[in-house]
């Protein structure tokens, strides 16, 4: 193996800038507004990333090109970084670094590869430890020392990493698609009451026959998640905003999942295994052996909307038990429960294999960026 040259992050660089400072909005008003927020997760979901007013002076100066990386530089996510790889207009948020990798000094996925290594970890913790408020500037990120081999070999390690990536990414539009077609059924039937053998149901005051007014306690118990145990490696623990550690305990499991606490709370997640609900969360027991559909009606319910508390926003299972709603008929809810149940089922088998794949792939890094296993 021939020896591997060291160039500093800065020096593999045309562009090192700091993001756009504007405030983010869900309303299609200028391109996409990527935040730290969004590149914390294994993949970027453009779904779920807001827009941003922004003059096209300056849209030229933030936007993003394929390949460039960004790094959040505040908070404990900071080191935690993303590769830019769609045909959409975007821009970065100001407490983003943006890393435009000069393609003649190096190969742009093989350094972002690199950016995914426990040598670029450990880089990262040494330089935040200890620190009062975590935070990382460019000019210690520049410093970076990146191990590069020759061309060919940079090339040959990025298409072998990213066979992995890309078959995550496929699967993750997969199951993007599956969720959309649950909540595309629940709207025709549910929201425009349209489902099979109802076609010609008849309205008296407004309320479709067969339908009844009831509060949400009727089928449904709540109750507070645990202060979370310490970290392990087995089963997910849900806070407020999903996932946010794993532990090897559980106290839950195919769970309905509440965020009760913060900007997060009235999210709605589901959960087919073991996992543990912190007490940043509540879970949702269903009383009529319905929980697909419960799991539909809470997401469509906008609930982070009706967050109480003058400080800290929070969702209590009072607020949740008293909520009025529009029961189905029973058939109804069955069938739409026997569907979703399915489409739900796929999405946890894609989710598992791409759970497999990252972890193929997470071996197969550290071997291939320190040169101990060649790529022919």
């Amino acid at each position: 193996m021939s020896k591997w040259e060291e160039k500093m992050l800065r020096d593999l660089c045309s562009d090192i800038s700091y993001g756009y400072t504007e405030s983010a909005t869900y309303t299609e008003v200028g391109p996409k507004f990527l935040r730290i927020t969004d590149i914390t997760s294994d993949y970027i979901n453009w779904e779920t990333v807001p827009f941003c007013k922004i003059s096209e002076q300056d849209f030229e100066k933030y936007k993003l090109q394929y390949n460039d990386i960004v790094i959040a530089r505040t908070g404990a996510t900071s080191g935690y970084n993303q590769q830019f790889r769609e045909n959409i207009d975007a821009v970065y948020a100001s407490y983003l670094i943006r890393f435009r990798i000069d393609e003649s000094k190096a190969n742009p996925r093989f350094v972002y590869y690199y950016l995914q290594s426990s040598a670029y970890k450990g880089f990262i913790n040494n330089y935040i430890s200890g620190a009062a408020q975590p935070g990382i500037n460019a000019t210690v990120l520049s410093k970076l020392k990146i191990p590069l081999p020759d061309e060919k070999t940079q090339k040959h390690i990025a298409i072998v990493l990213s066979v992995y990536d890309d078959l995550i990414e496929a699967n993750n539009r997969r199951i993007e698609l599956l969720e959309q077609a649950a909540q595309d059924l629940y709207k025709e039937w549910f929201v425009r009451f349209r489902f099979p053998g109802y076609e010609n149901t008849k309205f008296e005051s407004g309320l479709p026959e067969g339908w009844d007014f009831c509060r949400l306690g009727k089928i449904m118990s709540f109750g507070a998640g645990k202060t979370r145990p310490e970290s392990g490696e087995t089963y997910p623990v849900y806070g407020g905003n999903g996932i946010l550690d794993y532990c090897n305990y559980y106290n839950n499991e195919n769970a309905i999942i509440i965020g009760r606490v913060g900007a997060y709370c009235g999210t709605v997640y589901y959960e087919p295994d073991k996992c543990w609900i912190s007490d940043n969360a509540l879970f949702a027991e269903s009383k009529n052996d319905a929980s697909f559909y419960n799991y539909y009606l809470l997401k469509n319910m906008n609930l982070n909307a009706r967050q109480v508390g003058t400080g800290q926003p929070l969702i209590t299972q009072g607020l949740l038990n008293k909520i009025k709603i529009l029961l189905p008929p029973e058939p109804v809810v069955k069938k739409f429960n026997e569907i979703s149940s399915e489409l739900l089922k796929q999405q946890h088998a894609l989710r598992k294999q791409n759970t497999n794949l990252a972890t193929q792939r997470d071996m197969l890094l550290p071997r291939l960026m320190s040169g101990k296993l060649e790529v022919n």
